[in-house]
């Protein structure tokens, strides 16, 4: 019954957008609803569909809105500011049901994608889209069709997926969706830290401004932490002391250990403490710093869209799906070096396969699982990564923006900006509870090779350049 309450109120506050806009001619909305990795994943999903949308819809005025999970928390707002470049405006809404979404908010839009890693379109027949539209609903479902029992089967069908094919979640939606999507058109906001955020105009917190002060000395070699993801105890986590470790291992190296999270999170021993930053803030960081040791989860994307490499532990979770590889421009420029995407392969992965316990039930009943390092194990790949790095430097973040990747231009300039920016979040705060490719050809998805061989985790590698060793890339 909540659920549903809270569809209604999502389809009202869509409407009160729309009706705020009248100069929209075309209405595309972008759904996923999982944690902030998720609406990262839908926000970058609607960057690259303003470059579809300006060849498919020559002329119309095209707006473009996201539909995300909120988790009540600040970060569920930071995610958003500045997007009013590329979208008009998104709504949050609280635990909203897959299948119960999907059919609530797909009339209020003209196309309307389900990004649940295999990609579902919707588009409203008649009306603005006419004869085209038939042709696009014809290719979507052509596209979708060999996917279309990992589609109806969510989420339970994305552990079976996720092990039978070397294929990105960036290669997955580009294959069933109708526009080719990579991890060059992720975005968060990046912020300095100061008195007041400028265009945002929102003020820090006393204790992130006198962060910034203390501690902007160390950031020419620091290495951020960030043990989030949910909390401790959760299967996608690692224990403290593999930070810990991981800490132990940048003092060794002479660097600075920086933890960064919410404020409530569980304190790494060793760290200096940068817990409270605002997202913006944090991405700042993350950018300046040599190395991100996380979980895999939100803050590994938010590294990829600072071009900072991670060394990022997977547990129940694979990595060749969910990894962030090595990408090259078309002339064969190294545009990211990709990240260390690390599982000790002790168990295939377990993404889903107990259901919506799939972080913190192991179907083996352990404990911890069985992929991530010990502390001893975590301080030597630490110190290999931090060698790697010193010997192949990869340029910082300047100025505090973001560095631009090959393709990421072409996102701002493919289609005027869509002014406006409104925005609506639908229910009642709560603590935080999350912490969170290449190119596909545009072939169609029945091209795809079931997996021989098995990479980390025991699922297949995605691609044949990212068969090496992870520490080659760097």
């Amino acid at each position: 019954m909540k659920a549903k309450r809270g569809l209604d109120l999502a389809v009202q506050a869509v409407e009160r957008i729309k009706a705020r806009h009248p100069e929209v001619d075309l209405w595309i909305g972008h759904g996923k609803f999982g944690g902030h990795g998720d609406t990262a994943v839908a926000i970058a999903h609607a960057r690259a569909a303003r470059r579809w949308a300006a060849e498919t819809f020559p002329g119309a005025n095209v707006g473009h809105m996201v539909l995300a999970k909120t988790t009540g928390s600040q970060t569920d707002i930071d995610l958003f500011r500045g997007s009013s470049e590329f979208l008009v405006g998104y709504v949050c809404i609280p635990d909203p049901g897959w299948h119960d979404a999907v059919l609530a908010l797909r009339p209020c839009f003209e196309v309307y994608h389900d990004v649940q890693y295999v990609v579902g379109t919707y588009l409203l027949a008649g009306g603005k889209l006419g004869p085209l539209g038939t042709s696009l609903a014809i290719e979507a479902e052509q596209r979708l069709r060999p996917f279309s029992r990992f589609y109806s089967g969510f989420p339970l069908s994305n552990n079976e997926l996720g092990a039978m094919w070397p294929v990105t979640q960036w290669e997955l939606m580009s294959r069933t969706g109708l526009f080719d999507v990579s991890p060059a058109d992720l975005w968060v906001p990046v912020v300095e830290p100061t008195v007041g955020f400028g265009e945002w105009n929102v003020p820090t917190t006393s204790r992130s401004w006198r962060w910034a002060h203390q501690f902007a000395d160390r950031l020419d070699r620091c290495v951020v932490i960030h043990a989030g993801a949910g909390g401790h105890g959760s299967l996608k986590v690692p224990s403290l002391d593999v930070f810990a470790a991981c800490a132990a291992a940048a003092w060794g190296r002479g660097y600075t250990p920086i933890q960064v999270g919410i404020e409530g999170e569980a304190v790494v021993p060793g760290c200096v403490d940068g817990r409270g930053l605002s997202l913006p803030e944090t991405a700042w960081l993350v950018g300046r710093a040599t190395l991100l040791v996380c979980a895999e989860g939100f803050l590994a994307y938010v590294a990829r869209v600072v071009s900072t490499r991670s060394l990022t532990f997977f547990g129940p979770t694979p990595t060749g799906m969910f990894g962030f590889f090595e990408e090259r421009a078309e002339d064969g420029t190294l545009v990211f070096p990709g990240h260390v995407n690390h599982s000790e392969g002790k168990c295939s992965a377990c993404w889903w396969l107990t259901g919506g316990g799939w972080d913190g039930k192991c179907p083996k009943a352990n404990r911890t699982c069985a992929n991530f390092p010990g502390p001893g194990e975590a301080q030597d790949l630490t110190v290999r990564v931090l060698l790697a790095c010193e010997a192949n430097p990869w340029p910082r973040a300047a100025d505090g923006e973001p560095r631009d990747p090959e393709g990421q231009a072409a996102v701002q300039d493919a289609t005027a900006a869509n002014g406006g920016g409104v925005v609506a979040k639908v229910g009642e705060p709560k603590e935080d509870e999350d912490g969170d490719g290449t190119r596909a050809d545009g072939g169609g998805a029945a091209e795809l090779q079931q997996s021989r061989g098995h990479g980390e985790g025991g699922e297949g590698d995605p691609r044949a350049d990212a068969r090496r060793d992870p520490l080659d890339y760097l």
